[in-house]
């Protein structure tokens, strides 16, 4: 495992095998990252949340970009998901799919077996349904600026933030190359 000292992991996390997670990342409370038949690759500010489950297989590596948001019960399992991407609560990614850059998969949608979604898309649905150009990067990107904000607290020993500060230092927010 190569996890960069400046990752927050929360102590009911469970990862092993061949990992690497990248800068300012958050891994939350009961998340599994399993990289035990490929690798997984987890890029800058991306936050993994609660209970959510990422995998590999034999034949496809998991690589996942920067300030992606996998909400909270997602499952991502052999597959390719871009920068500023935000997978909604419930949601499965499977084998071979390909999510392009600034997409939003909807809360329970289910993205099939090598699918390719292009970037600024919206997935909704089972199976997983595209509509072009309904992404949304920029709020996708506020969303993991909010929990690597959020991390850093916990880092210090504290569990909890005002939204007033929340958004104070969401404001001032520079992102570390």
């Amino acid at each position: 495992m190569n996890i960069d000292p400046t990752v927050y992991v929360h102590p009911t996390a469970v990862m092993h095998g061949n990992l690497t997670i990248g800068r300012n990342c958050s891994i939350w409370a009961n998340a599994v990252i399993r990289a035990d038949f490929n690798c997984i690759t987890v890029g800058r500010y991306t936050n993994i949340q609660d209970h959510a489950t990422i995998h590999c297989s034999p034949t496809h590596p998991t690589s996942i970009g920067d300030f992606v948001t996998a909400a909270h019960s997602t499952i991502m399992h052999a597959c390719t998901i871009g920068n500023r991407v935000m997978i909604g609560m419930g949601a499965t990614i499977m084998d071979g799919a390909r999510i392009g850059d600034g997409t939003l998969i909807a809360a329970n949608a289910l993205v099939k077996e090598n699918t390719i979604v292009p970037p600024n898309s919206l997935v909704v649905g089972v199976p997983g349904r595209i509509i072009d150009g309904k992404g949304r990067p920029e709020f996708i990107e506020q969303n993991a600026i909010s929990y690597y904000v959020l991390s850093r607290k916990y880092m210090a020993g504290e569990e909890s933030i005002s939204p007033e500060e929340l958004f104070d230092l969401m404001q001032s927010f520079k992102a570390e190359e």
